[in-house]
């Protein structure tokens, strides 16, 4: 009799596809931290300076746009979230292990050049 071990396929091939909704998304940061649930949540974002709410500037004599006097705000710095991904520890142990060994491998390569 034939237990269960023996069902278990010695290998498995994956085929990739893409999503039909399927982008790129830049990301200079990212920001999460943990659900109630015991996830882990992370909101992936640009951070860039952001455009000003108004810009004041002087009118010269003959009615050309001058100097500029002032803006509002001032300067702020704006973190557009670009995306949000949901895992569980387990999930973000594996991609902590892939992010560690991909880098290391990047090293190398930039190492050699």
């Amino acid at each position: 009799m034939a237990n269960e071990t023996d069902k278990i396929p010695k290998e498995i091939r994956f085929f990739f596809e893409y999503d039909k909704d399927y982008r790129i998304i830049a990301t200079n940061g990212v920001w999460g931290g943990t659900t109630p649930a015991g996830d882990i949540q992370l909101d992936f974002f640009v951070q860039k300076i952001g455009v000003p709410e108004s810009i004041l500037n002087r009118v010269t004599e003959d009615g050309r746009l001058g100097d500029e006097i002032s803006r509002q705000p001032e300067k702020r710095v704006v973190r557009r979230l670009q995306v949000g991904v949901l895992m569980s520890v387990e999930d973000a142990e594996h991609l902590a292990s892939f992010l560690t060994d991909k880098i290391s491998q990047m090293k190398k390569l930039r190492e050699k050049s």
